[in-house]
């Protein structure tokens, strides 16, 4: 669905403590219609010289007035007393506003980390709600309106639909944005950055490793990054610099953050994450498949199912993109899985009680060092 003007859609949110408010309007002068605030200051023009957008007026007690740029305070419990943190970015367009750019958006503004956060995407229904849960300041489907101004724009899209989304954003861009992502998969998406990318925009190819099977920016929370890992993927031809900035982002929403070789982290990921997703969605498929006479089997599962069978759930687009992106890492975990597999239809159809146990008791250990490693992290 396009927008029929151009524009911002401005999100405005009550001080820290209250509850949101949201108004539909450009980002110019005009009245807020909450209840106790003030007009904007009259007589205006629709921008001012340097081509910025105006930011109305907010209520009273809302840390400022009339003016452009917003005071960033600590925490979202924090008063007009508060600390301010460092601003790492002025504007950062979050193209695709699901549950890692909304829940990106939450913890950037909850820490005071941008100025503005602008959502660009393909749904009103969901950019609205992202502006109402404070995912972000305000939405947009013009990319050149989003890009005035920006200094980092985070490409939170399905893996397919990045070269078509940046190929939106590149003629608008200004000098010195950086571009990153949010890709669970590394090497088709970073060589189409640094494809399409001129040398004025550099690119950061980033995976944060985190998130739930649920999907949109109803699903986003601000906590989704603490202590989790971020794997970054410079290249020889990566700024050092934008590096830097990217590498501060992500810790400073709580992730500890790690590089590596694109190709290794896709081969890495093919089989801690890819392959998971897709045996939980064949278990389902299994299941469906074969239906026992007059019971409904799914009736009878217990937390095992459930655990094995949680990311099949999982947002079905982003999901097939990721297998084609990544297939042959994604094709040597599979046949990987399948040997192992195949060992243990043998000893059961065997009666190997011996080598049944054995393979048993190596993946239970296995699995306890996992759970201490994470323990630990």
């Amino acid at each position: 669905q396009q927008q029929e003007r151009p524009g911002l859609f401005a999100y405005r949110a009550g001080p820290p403590g209250r509850g949101v408010r949201a108004e539909l309007g450009q980002l110019s002068a005009g009245q807020y219609r909450g209840r106790g605030c003030p007009a904007a200051t009259p007589g205006r023009d629709h921008r001012p010289a340097d081509g910025g957008l105006w930011l109305s007026r907010l209520c009273p007690g809302e840390c400022r007035h009339t003016v452009r740029e917003r005071a960033l305070y600590r925490g979202a419990g924090a008063d007009c007393q508060g600390s301010l943190m460092t601003r790492l970015f002025n504007r950062l367009i979050i193209a695709g506003v699901g549950l890692i750019g909304g829940s990106l958006g939450l913890a950037v503004r909850e820490r005071g980390l941008v100025g503005e956060v602008v959502g660009f995407g393909r749904t009103e229904a969901n950019l609205k709600i992202g502006r109402e849960r404070g995912c972000i300041d305000a939405y947009t489907f013009d990319p050149a309106e989003a890009a005035r101004g920006a200094d980092l724009l985070l490409l939170a899209v399905p893996v397919a639909a990045t070269r078509r989304v940046l190929e939106q954003f590149i003629p608008h861009l200004p000098p010195g944005c950086i571009i990153t992502d949010a890709g669970s998969v590394k090497e088709q998406v970073v060589t189409v950055l640094e494809e399409l990318l001129p040398a004025s925009l550099p690119c950061v190819g980033a995976h944060p490793v985190a998130g739930t099977e649920q999907a949109g920016a109803g699903a986003a929370f601000a906590s989704l990054f603490e202590n989790r890992l971020c794997v970054l993927t410079p290249t020889p031809r990566t700024d050092p610099a934008a590096l830097a900035r990217v590498r501060e982002l992500w810790q400073a929403v709580g992730m500890r953050v790690e590089e590596m070789d694109m190709r290794v982290h896709d081969r890495v990921l093919a089989r801690v994450s890819h392959l998971p997703h897709v045996i939980a969605f064949s278990v389902m498929n299994a299941v469906l498949a074969n239906p026992l006479a007059d019971v409904d089997a799914l009736a009878y599962a217990g937390s095992a199912f459930h655990d094995l069978s949680r990311v099949a759930a999982s947002p079905v687009e982003m999901w097939r993109d990721i297998c084609l992106e990544n297939r042959q890492a994604l094709l040597a975990a599979v046949t990987e899985f399948e040997a192992a597999l195949a060992d243990f239809k043998a000893a059961i159809a065997g009666a190997d009680d011996q080598r049944l146990a054995e393979m048993m008791a190596a993946a239970r250990t296995e699995r306890q060092r996992l759970t201490r490693l994470r323990e630990r992290s």
